[in-house]
Formats: C-alpha cells, sequence, structure tokens
C-alpha cells in the first residue's frame, strides 16, 4: 500500500523527552523542516545533530511561531509569510510525491537557488 514518502515539519524541534536522545535516527524519509527566526526552538542544534539523514532546514528570518498558523507576526508581513510556507512547502511535496524535477523545484528543494533572500537554507543528505 502507500505510504509516507516525505516529512514536512513546521516551527518545531525533536523532543528527546518522547523519542530519546537518538530516536530522530529511525527516520528513513527525507525531511524539510520550515521554520522561523524569531521562533527559536533549538532548530539549529537540532540541525547540527541530524548526521545519517535526509534533512533540509529553511528558516525564514522575520517569521514567528504564528506565522505557520494564523500570521500576524510584527516581523513578517503575513501574505509574504505564508507565501515562503506555501512555496517551499508545494516544492518539497512535489519534488517528492511527484517527481518533479523542473528547475525551481529542484532549484528550491536541494537550494542551489533560493527563493527569497529571507529564506535561509541548509541541508545534510545521508
Amino acid at each position: 500500500g502507500a505510504g509516507a514518502v516525505a516529512a514536512l515539519p513546521l516551527a518545531g524541534t525533536i523532543r528527546t523527552s518522547l523519542f530519546g536522545d537518538d530516536g530522530h535516527r529511525s527516520v528513513a524519509l527525507p525531511v524539510m523542516h520550515l521554520s522561523g527566526s524569531e521562533d527559536d526552538v533549538g532548530q539549529a542544534a537540532e540541525f547540527d545533530r541530524l548526521d545519517g539523514l535526509d534533512y533540509t532546514w529553511v528558516d525564514f528570518e522575520g517569521a514567528c511561531h504564528q506565522t505557520f498558523t494564523i500570521g500576524a507576526c510584527s516581523s513578517l508581513d503575513t501574505d509574504d509569510g505564508w507565501w515562503l510556507i506555501e512555496s517551499y512547502a508545494l516544492a518539497f511535496a512535489r519534488y517528492h510525491v511527484l517527481d518533479d524535477r523542473t528547475a525551481p523545484v529542484v532549484e528550491w528543494v536541494e537550494g542551489t537557488q533560493t527563493l527569497d533572500p529571507r529564506a535561509r537554507y541548509a541541508r545534510r543528505t545521508e
């Protein structure tokens, strides 16, 4: 049957209290984590320890936790925030679910081209 082919966590981080220090290593799917610079929940430390995974991290300058829900961040226009999130999320989904390898999709997912200077990109591959 059909199963998950990728994961797209938004505005969060791994909780070692739930999964243990190495529980994240059981993830066998590509991951794209979208976060905001104004919502520091340890995403930089998380990225540093996620070696061995296909893990992409895009941190949006000025985005806060509400950027991923209702908007209303004083540091980033709501429409700009949703546009950034939707663009990266849909590119990631097209890449992994639809096997879309058109130029913009590949560039944004693999980080060879940025959609917007407010999107800070980092990637680890297995």
